[in-house]
């Protein structure tokens, strides 16, 4: 893993070069301003907009695509030295220049994300035919046992890792097959329960009392008096979220109680 004083020494001086190297180029072209085609001038801090988005971090070119536009602005277009535009092909292709930037820019760092994630896939796949491979020449189990035991804490950050051929008692902290840490709550389906029945007995009560609230003009539970009668919907919806709040039927405690106990319902 890349230490965090390299990734930000890279993403500092990225930064600096995407705002200090458009200003340089943009003033090193300008004995050549009146030789100097236009676009071409543009073309140029392109290649610098690249040269940034591909060294450094989306803000970095993102920076540069800004500062080139801005200083193409100042030094290259009429009138010289001020941040105006006079003709409308130099306004066109300074609109060209930021936009061609920002897309290249966007384009580089997915670039570099699909590389990153595409590095680190094939860094699994050679860990796994490393593991296949031990097990094929006859690798004591010790042996690897103790390496699978190393690997996954490094790759999940664990402080421990060991294995054990028979469950522990209660319910550990695993990984399901498709992916889902259960975090010692009895597995993923009671986990799905709760978050069921949470938001729908919560989601129940807003609407009861949200709805008292509009009838009455208040929260003051003193002068919502005969609301039976005025609301019988809403009284039965609180009579409702009350029941299942309280552990009948489909309730959270009821989801809870299965989560720990590792009961699915």
């Amino acid at each position: 893993m890349k230490r965090w004083s390299q990734v930000l020494d890279k993403s500092w001086i990225a930064t600096l070069c995407g705002l200090l190297l458009p200003i340089a180029v943009s003033a090193a072209l300008v004995p050549f301003r009146s030789d100097f085609a236009l676009p071409a001038s543009a073309l140029v801090l392109v290649l610098v907009v690249v040269a940034v988005g591909s060294f450094g971090n989306r803000f970095a070119g993102l920076l540069a695509a800004l500062s080139s536009a801005a200083w193409f602005d100042f030094f290259l277009t009429k009138p010289y030295e001020t941040f105006n535009i006079t003709y409308r092909p130099d306004l066109q292709t300074e609109i060209s220049l930021l936009v061609v930037g920002l897309a290249i820019t966007e384009i580089a760092a997915r670039s570099r994300g699909h590389r990153e994630d595409a590095s680190e896939e094939a860094k699994y796949v050679a860990l796994i035919h490393d593991f296949t491979g031990m097990v094929a020449s006859g690798e004591p189990a010790e042996f690897v046992i103790a390496r699978a035991a190393a690997e996954l804490t490094t790759l999940l950050g664990l402080k421990d890792c060991r294995f054990e051929t028979e469950m522990s008692e209660g319910h550990p902290t695993r990984i399901e097959h498709f992916g889902v840490v259960a975090l010692g709550m009895g597995g993923y389906s009671p986990g799905v329960f709760i978050a069921f029945t949470s938001i729908f007995t919560s989601t129940l009560l807003l609407l009861a009392v949200g709805n008292l609230v509009r009838v009455y003009r208040t929260d003051d539970i003193e002068e919502m008096g005969g609301a039976w009668a005025k609301l019988r919907t809403t009284g039965i919806a609180l009579g409702v979220w009350a029941l299942l709040a309280g552990g009948v039927g489909l309730s959270a405690y009821y989801a809870l109680s299965s989560a720990l106990n590792g009961i699915d319902p």
